[in-house]
């Protein structure tokens, strides 16, 4: 029997929601975007994001926020809407 997402996952994720703020690109560091997280892992964050993003891209979370998550990669991105997307970030060491 294939397992669910839940039982593949190395770490418990939990309910995290806060509102969080990242430069969508390294080169314009002024334009920002707001995002929202979902829930928080011991090296994972899920986020909702309304702008297009990248795996592999690395992004800066700007506002308050355990340090340790600021600095993270874009592991997978799933599209909801047309302009509405869930982001799985992990978090640099």
């Amino acid at each position: 029997m294939p397992l669910n997402d839940c039982e593949r996952r190395s770490e418990p994720r939990h309910p995290y929601f806060s509102s969080i703020e990242f430069p969508v690109l390294p080169e314009n560091a002024e334009e920002t975007v707001i995002g929202t997280t979902i829930n928080i892992s011991n090296s994972r964050l899920g986020i909702y994001s309304c702008v297009t993003l990248n795996e592999k891209q690395e992004i800066t979370i700007r506002s308050a926020f355990p340090s340790n998550y600021r600095a993270s990669t874009i592991r997978r991105v799933n599209k909801l809407l047309d302009d509405f997307f869930v982001v799985g970030l992990q978090r640099k060491n």
